[in-house]
Formats: structure tokens, C-alpha cells, sequence
């Protein structure tokens, strides 16, 4: 799998996770490629919110999604930079729940439609 390709398969939390992990491992022996940025956008987290309030994900894997994009430099969460540090960082919000991932979608889903 192509780096940038893995990069958008784990912004989006997407069904080839095993995949894109080892392709962003297989990065560091790959130097042609160390420039490669994802810039996480306000649709990736609204997808991911939306499968966690659907029940496709659980709080475990929504606080590790976060921490995963604010960890690695090959992810630029700029303009999402608020949403996952709530994430990552869930007793700031009151913990992750239906009910404050629901607040956080309705933020974003404005935000998208401007």
C-alpha cells in the first residue's frame, strides 16, 4: 500500500488498518517518501465520530484513533487540532461518551457546512 494512501486509510479509520500500519512502518525504510503529509480534515472526523455513534467504534478506539493523529508528524490535524486533542485527552470533556461525541459531530458537521 502507498504511503499516502495508508496515511487517508487511518485518518479515516478505514477497513485496511492492519494493512496501513505496516505500510507506515515499512515508511522508515522508505526515505523517498519521508515527506509524505495527510492533512486531516474536518470530514475524517466526522466519518470517525459517526462510527462511533453508530457503534462501529468503541471509546477505546476513538481516544486511540486521536492519539495516533496527534502523535505522528506524518499527520498535519491542523484544522482539526481542537477535536483531537478532546480526544485524546477525553477527561477535558467529561470523557467520551454518546453523548459529548454527539455534541463534538454536531460542532463539526456546522462547521462543514459552513
Amino acid at each position: 500500500m502507498e504511503l499516502m494512501t495508508a496515511l487517508k486509510v487511518l485518518a479515516e479509520y478505514g477497513e485496511q488498518q492492519d494493512q496501513a500500519f505496516e505500510a507506515l512502518a515499512d515508511k522508515a525504510l522508505a526515505e523517498s517518501q519521508d515527506t509524505a503529509v495527510y492533512q486531516v480534515s474536518l470530514s475524517d472526523v466526522s466519518a470517525v465520530l459517526g462510527r462511533y455513534l453508530s457503534g462501529s467504534l468503541a471509546e477505546d478506539d476513538l481516544e486511540d484513533w486521536a492519539m495516533l493523529l496527534d502523535t505522528r508528524e506524518e499527520f498535519d490535524c491542523s484544522v482539526v487540532e481542537d477535536y483531537i486533542y478532546a480526544l485524546n485527552n477525553p477527561s477535558l470533556m467529561g470523557g467520551i461518551s454518546q453523548s459529548t461525541v454527539s455534541t463534538m459531530a454536531d460542532l463539526v458537521r456546522e462547521q462543514l457546512t459552513g
